[in-house]
């Protein structure tokens, strides 16, 4: 019932599904700053780079505290998960990338005042107490899947 192949030892093939994980991170890493430094158009955007290296900086961490069975869970593919609910998931992540673009358009073409230097940090300190949050749920919950959020929370 699932896609790791099984070692001589009998456990999951972890390593495969850490790298697995650690493409998709990558992957995701490199996306962002794709989106917001094309949407810009200018690679000297110093708050694109704050929000890129506190997410970098918290990834380290979280591969640091969390289990490798965790991380190994993170990037398993998923099986027995419904249609609907990967149509969900797949349409929660256009809010977000039209958040990255529409945050570099406004760079771009100055639509928003400048913003102060207190809001710009009160909302990192929003952002890492959101990840702390999602981070502590991932180690004190074994089940922790955005798969079965969406599927309780529709």
């Amino acid at each position: 019932m699932t896609d790791q192949k099984e070692q001589g030892n009998g456990k999951p093939d972890i390593r495969k599904n850490i790298f697995r994980r650690f493409l998709q991170v990558t992957f995701t890493v490199f996306l962002t700053a794709l989106i917001l430094f094309i949407s810009s158009g200018r690679f000297d955007w110093i708050w694109a780079w704050v929000y890129l290296i506190t997410y970098i900086v918290v990834v380290i961490v979280n591969a640091i505290i969390f289990s490798p069975e965790l991380i190994s869970e993170r990037g398993r593919n998923k099986e027995n998960v419904e249609k609907w609910d990967k149509v969900v998931t797949g349409l929660l992540i256009i809010p977000l990338l039209a958040l990255y673009i529409v945050s570099g358009l406004d760079i771009r073409f100055g639509w928003s005042p400048e913003t102060a230097l207190w809001i710009h940090l009160a909302g990192l300190a929003v952002f890492l107490s959101g990840i702390a949050l999602v981070s502590w749920s991932m180690v004190s919950n074994t089940y922790f899947s955005f798969v079965l959020f969406c599927a309780y929370n529709t």
